[in-house]
């Protein structure tokens, strides 16, 4: 296979060069052979070129070439993996080119805990990107542009606002959820353990990568295992980011810009989906409502609300009568109230069809003398993504590094950077607590019926209760600032040089943030010359939190690689570790605001302060670490790691764990009877480790007594008295949950490293999880109190394949690149106390993300079919109850004859099953790269191969009218939908032989408690999984020849798409969602468990283009 490609490019070379070669006097036709010099072997896919020209010969499988030149000519052989070699002519006609291996290639060195390791010698499960997988990619946050990149990393997007990145999560996922309260009905939030992320060390200090300015990034690091994260203890429970920023300048003073424009869309157009016509959006809620209080025998009862819309109940007729008679006004009075005939999108009203973003990257680099300095500043700012109201994010960069060889044996560092972030976005909350996404607002009260104003100017019910008349007037607004400052300090020694050092770290972190949030009063006119408040100057307010955090970070370790022969390397890190964190909240919120364009605290008349909160804590843990890395005979590795972690957050006699981890590695390529596969082998190494944690993350003396502190609610003495509340109970134990990895890969490199592959198996046991204890009586008067009673098991594997090569293309280096990695994970619960065994909270055997459920048979074709069917209690319709044609049809799974939920336990269920599971699987991520003669084209395809989702009740962007009658009317569902002949009382579906896949009109079914779609069904149960081409950038960097005239390093242009397309089979049922943000609500506002905000109402996802340019000087 790799002989024909090699001959196609080959093909391809000859073309490019079509054009007529004269081949004067002087020339000479030269034959030879291209070998590797260790083993003899052809080197396959060799190109031998006549320097200077675009001549060149591809070197055949027997390693043979022929290629006339000029008898003086120098002629030069390459092949990737190799060192580039070059030969005189002289007159000669044969020469035989023997190439050395590229030790570089073969010998890279990847960053792990406090310092570096050559691949060879690595046995953790340690994967290594280039920051050049950030480059061109214009994101607010580097989280973002990882995603997909390295196998077992699993980022989790909630949406597409600038200021969220996404969750994080090595080798598994959230260990909470939101579904079913234990009742069945309402929803509730479950976890299981004190969950934690991945530890991020940016250049060896803790922080958040939304932080980073992705140029400065030089690699990432990633430690998935026990055995390469165990040097960081407890912070690295859940795995490690490394990311490590580029070095201060070592040449002559350079200076670097990098700038770039992109035209963002959002990857939903939701106004394209639903019905914004008057008339057709007021009959599909008339058909929706009757469907619910018609019956057989019955008409149904006409609406005289649309939600707080008041209605004549013969609206609908007089809708068709108005449009009929071409009437042009949009508006009549009705019992002294306005009427409305109108045709209004409100989404579109909201929302721009595109915006800007724009960033601007500056870097100074170079050194004197002994003193190497760089110095990197980011501008980015984002158009906000509404046509009316304020939005707008900033943010901004600096880095400096200065590095000072005092001597030959001392150098002395200093990394400092600031990162500043402000977003303002519009909101909309009749109360505090309340604040929800827009487009939920919109389904609620932005009917199409309803314009904006009144005849007099003044707002419609519509407008003020959809949130259009606080926007609009853009007094109502949240903002959002953050400022975190890093600096950090390092003093190296090294008495002998390459052999042994010693480095003491000093870093301080501190970041502020606040989040200040106003909503000023809204009325609105049913009336002429009559106002109401929808929301009243009392219910205005102002609500504003400051957050801030201390941490200081020092270390002080030593490194020491002897220089053993080479059978032996030994690689041995030993130190010491001190971390300190303080952390204050102070907030509080007044009511009133009497100037709206001024929502001052001072200048409200509500009471003074109706919250105030002020409180903070405070750890500091310090740990002793080490590591030994041997290796003998250059195939056998072995690796010893460990540390003991000290945690103020824990009681005296359980603050201290130990925490070891062990791991092997065999080199199979370096066995002496391996030798005859040195021409297409080389390495293959088989490794295994095995290592436990300690996960702290548990609230700050968790393990205290401690007693809250309010006034009564009655006066005594003339004023209210301070009181005392009963101290609260502590867990019967507390110490480290323990996190145990067991590992094993196997890493192999074909073909001097063109293709490689990596695979790993894992299993990571958590166990002594912080969870609530065996239930007490209730005779206690207090909750079961926690304790470390817990366990998980996580279950994953993860393949990574890759391939680059180079050859001579049109007498230029044609280089491509490909690379593949796919993994998955499950995890279950092995431990957990649920005497009831209640199937929505955790219990021993659950798998996280299942889904419990009804298997549905169809929908009933008949009122006969359905009456004949046995009972349920959740077709719920008035006055009547009962399914009919057309409504979906349950399985009766127990064979009761009963359809029910039993009482929601493991051992009475009913008829509910596992239908689905939520947790993403069969993650991807594809990469390919093609270069040639300055051009540049690459793509990424990132995906999941496996997910189920099942719409939550409020999901109108779903539901539709299934859920409030007047909701979104969604096109979709009016072309799928039943069809009943209801001429006489035995109802028939009339369009089954188009197998409809939405059942007969009627509404509240998603969205009452024990609708018959607010319980997961299999029918409308989704298969989220997707495939999205996530980038795609064509670049061109100018020839360095026509740029040095004008003293210029480098220039290239880009242009990159982001989000260009997406596949998903939901997109049969609904466009309405991106499969990727397919969450509950904002998380700015929305905690998750409101029964009425549903999934998709989250900020949008980007498509963006982006030209750009990058200059050096």
């Amino acid at each position: 296979m790799k002989t024909l490609f090699l001959k196609a490019i080959a093909i391809l070379a000859g073309l490019a060069l079509a054009a007529p070669i004269s081949f004067a006097q002087g020339r000479v036709q030269v034959s030879g052979t291209a070998k590797d010099a260790q083993t003899g072997e052809p080197v396959l896919g060799a190109v031998v070129m006549e320097k200077g020209s675009r001549n060149a010969a591809l070197v055949d499988a027997d390693g043979r070439f022929t290629i006339t030149v000029a008898t003086d000519a120098e002629l030069v052989c390459s092949c990737l993996g190799y060192v580039e070699t070059s030969v005189s002519l002289n007159g000669r006609s044969s020469v035989d080119f023997l190439l050395s291996v590229d030790s570089q290639m073969l010998e890279e060195t990847v960053v792990v805990g406090y310092g570096t390791l050559k691949k060879s010698q690595l046995v953790g499960s340690v994967e290594s990107v280039s920051g050049e997988v950030l480059e061109d990619r214009v994101n607010s946050n580097i989280t973002r542009s990882l995603q997909g990149q390295v196998a077992g990393l699993n980022i989790i997007q909630t949406d597409g606002k600038p200021t969220h990145g996404g969750e994080v999560y090595i080798r598994g996922g959230s260990t909470s959820y939101i579904s079913k309260d234990q009742n069945g009905s309402g929803k509730a939030s479950y976890s299981i353990g004190q969950g934690g992320g991945a530890l991020v060390l940016i250049d060896g200090v803790e922080g958040s990568m939304s932080s980073v300015n992705p140029d400065d990034v030089e690699s990432i690091s990633v430690l998935k295992d026990a055995s390469s994260s165990v040097i960081y203890g407890a912070r690295g429970a859940y795995g490690v980011i490394l990311i490590t920023t580029k070095n201060a300048g070592k040449d002559k003073i350079s200076v670097n810009y990098n700038g770039s424009v992109s035209v963002n869309s959002r990857t939903v157009k939701w106004e394209d989906e639903v019905v914004d016509n008057g008339l057709e959006y007021t009959e599909i809620f008339y058909k929706h409502w009757l469907g619910n209080t018609a019956t057989p025998t019955a008409e149904g009862k006409l609406p005289t609300k649309m939600n707080i819309y008041s209605i004549p109940s013969d609206y609908l007729q007089r809708y068709r009568e108005h449009v009929e008679s071409g009437a042009t006004n949009n508006v009549e009075l009705w019992n002294g109230r306005y009427l409305y005939y109108d045709d209004v999108n409100y989404i579109k009203l909201f929302y721009r069809r595109a915006n800007v973003t724009t960033t601007h990257n500056l870097s100074v680099n170079g050194s004197s003398g002994r003193v190497s300095y760089g110095i990197s500043g980011r501008y980015y700012t984002q158009q906000g993504i509404y046509k009316i109201g304020n939005e707008k994010y900033n943010s901004f960069n600096f880095r400096t590094k200065l590095k000072i060889q005092a001597t030959d044996w001392l150098s002395i560092d200093n990394n400092t950077s600031l990162y500043k972030m402000d977003y303002i976005q519009p909101i909309f909350s009749k109360k505090d607590g309340n604040v929800g996404s827009q487009l939920r607002q919109i389904a609620m009260m932005g009917l199409p019926c309803i314009p904006t104003n009144n005849e007099d100017g003044t707002y419609t019910v519509a407008a003020a209760a959809g949130g259009y008349a606080a926007f609009k007037d853009g007094n109502s607004s949240q903002e959002q600032g953050n400022i975190t400052i890093i600096t950090s300090t390092g003093v190296t020694i090294e008495p002998v040089r390459d052999v042994f050092n010693i480095r003491g770290e000093f870093a301080y972190r501190r970041v502020d943030t606040f989040t200040d949030r106003y909503v000023t009063p809204v009325a609105y006119s049913v009336s002429p010359g009559v106002m109401t408040d929808y929301v009243s100057q009392a219910d205005s307010y102002h609500r504003r939190y400051d957050y801030s955090r201390d941490h200081i970070t020092a270390n002080v370790f030593a490194t020491w690689t002897p220089r053993l022969n080479e059978n032996h390397k030994l690689n041995v890190v030993a130190g010491w570790n001190l971390e300190n964190d303080v952390y204050h909240r102070q907030g509080k919120l007044r009511t009133g605001i009497l100037y709206p364009d001024n929502p001052n605290f001072e200048l409200m008349d509500g009471v003074e302060t109706t919250e105030f909160v002020q409180d903070g804590s405070s750890y500091g843990l310090v740990g002793f670490f080490a590591r030994v890395n041997y290796s003998l005979l250059k195939r056998y590795i072995f690796e010893i790691s460990a540390r003991a972690d000290g945690s103020s957050k824990f009681p005296s006699n359980q603050r201290w764990g130990f925490f070891p981890s062990g791991s092997l590695g065999w080199r199979i390529s370096e066995e002496p009877w391996m030798a005859g596969a040195k021409s297409w082998l080389d390495n293959l190494k088989l490794r295994a480790n095995a290592g436990a944690l300690g996960n702290g993350t548990v609230a700050a003396y968790a393990f205290m007594t401690t007693m809250g502190i309010s006034q009564t609610s009655a006066v005594f003495d003339g004023s209210f008295q301070n009181k005392v509340g009963d101290p609260n109970v502590v867990p019967d134990n507390l110490t480290w949950e323990k996190v145990a990895t067991y590992d094993v890969g196997l890493d192999a490199d074909f073909f001097k490293s063109r293709l490689s592959f990596s695979g790993d198996y894992y299993v990571r046991n958590t166990t002594d999880l912080y969870i609530t204890g065996p239930e007490i009586p209730a005779t206690f008067g207090e909750s079961t109190p926690k304790g470390n009673y817990g366990a998980l098991q996580t279950r994953g594997w993860e393949l990574t394949l890759s391939w680059r090569d180079q050859v001579k293309l049109g007498g230029k280096d044609f280089s491509y690149s490909f690379k593949g990695s796919v993994w998955d994970s499950r995890t279950w619960v092995t431990r957990f106390y649920n005497q009831k065994g209640n199937i929505y909270n955790f219990y021993s055997g659950k798998e996280l993300g299942e889904i419990w459920g009804f298997r549905s048979d169809g929908l009933f074709m008949s009122n006969s079919e359905a009456a004949a069917w046995y009972k349920d209690e959740f077709h719920h319709f008035a006055p009547a109850s009962g399914p009919y044609a057309g409504d979906v049809k349950f399985r009766d799974l127990n064979g009761d004859e009963l359809i029910n939920t039993g009482s929601w336990t493991l051992d009475d269920h009913g008829d509910l099953d596992r239908i689905g599971n939520e947790a993403p699987r069969y993650q991807y991520g594809f990469n390919i790269d093609f270069r040639w003669n300055g051009i540049g084209l690459s793509a990424f395809i990132q995906g999941v191969g496996r997910r189920d989702w099942y719409p939550s009740r409020g999901t109108d962007f779903f539901w539709g009218s299934y859920g409030r009658a007047y909701a979104y009317a969604l096109k979709t569902q009016q072309a799928d939908m039943v069809e009943l002949d209801q001429s006489t009382s035995e109802w028939v579906v009339t369009n089954a032989d188009k197998n409809p896949f939405w059942p007969r009109a009627t509404y509240g079914a998603a969205e009452n408690e024990k609708g018959v779609m607010t319980f997961p069904t299999d029918r409308f149960l989704m298969d989220a999984s997707y495939v999205r081409l996530k980038t795609l950038t064509i670049d061109y960097s100018f020839p360095k020849k026509l740029l040095e005239k004008a003293r210029i390093q480098s220039l290239r242009f880009y242009l990159t798409g982001e989000n260009l397309f997406t596949w998903s089979p939901m997109f049969k049922y609904t466009r309405m969602f991106d499969p990727e943000t397919i969450g509950n609500g904002d998380s700015d506002f929305h905690s998750g468990t409101s029964t009425t905000m549903g999934d998709g109402y989250s900020y949008p996802m980007l498509r963006t283009f982006t030209f750009g340019v990058n200059l050096t000087f």
